[in-house]
């Protein structure tokens, strides 16, 4: 389910990430979400779909199928809802990390307090692939999110983060540049002392010996 068909407004746009960007790692990714959610996210590889870090507080009944979603998710470049159950909806966010390989952070979150309805808990439960009683208690550790304030984070951290991957590869070249003229700096002042001592110095052996 896109997130296109839910939100009002338009979806993430498709950012390419910069030329050989640095790749952040997952736990930088889950922090992320974290801090934009309030809620751990899991981690998959893009790519592949595997799990690479599982937060004890995002359950689910079957990762298998959450990392095929989030392949799908990770090639369209957007942010997505790829599961809803009740008040339950689970949100997978593509993270850039270079032109090879990304992450996509996957989390369920809740849009709504759980209703007196039976089908809404039976339907939390079968997202979240636990028992009723245990899907209750988790929905109860739970902030409401609004659907139309997820998508705007969704957003902010997609955006977020292909920006600070942006930043990191300026900072490593600047620091290569500044290493360059550190050794260009040096150089020259080599060919000075050698033209110097050229001008000044009659014997050739003596003159081989001070250059090496």
């Amino acid at each position: 389910m896109s997130l296109t068909q839910l939100w009002p407004h338009p979806a993430a746009s498709v950012l390419m990430p910069p030329k050989e960007a640095p790749h952040g790692s997952p736990a930088q990714a889950r922090d992320l979400c974290e801090a934009a959610f309030g809620v751990p996210f899991a981690i998959l590889n893009g790519s592949t779909g595997e799990l690479l870090l599982h937060s004890p507080d995002q359950p689910a009944r079957d990762w298998e199928l959450r990392g095929a979603l989030a392949q799908e998710v990770s090639r369209r470049g957007r942010p997505e809802l790829i599961e809803e159950g009740g008040p339950l909806v689970t949100l997978a966010i593509p993270l850039v990390t270079s032109r090879t390989s990304d992450y996509v952070a996957v989390g369920a979150l809740l849009t709504r307090p759980l209703s007196s309805s039976p089908a809404d808990l039976r339907e939390a439960s079968e997202l979240l692939g636990l028992e009723p009683e245990e899907a209750r208690t988790w929905i109860d550790r739970q902030r409401p999110c609004p659907v139309e304030v997820m998508a705007r984070l969704a957003e902010l951290v997609h955006d977020k983060h292909f920006a600070q991957l942006h930043v990191d590869r300026l900072e490593t070249e600047n620091a290569l540049l500044v290493e360059r003229l550190a050794t260009s700096c040096d150089e020259v002042s080599l060919l000075y002392c050698l033209i110097q001592n050229l001008r000044v110095t009659a014997d050739d052996d003596q003159l081989a010996r001070m250059a090496l």
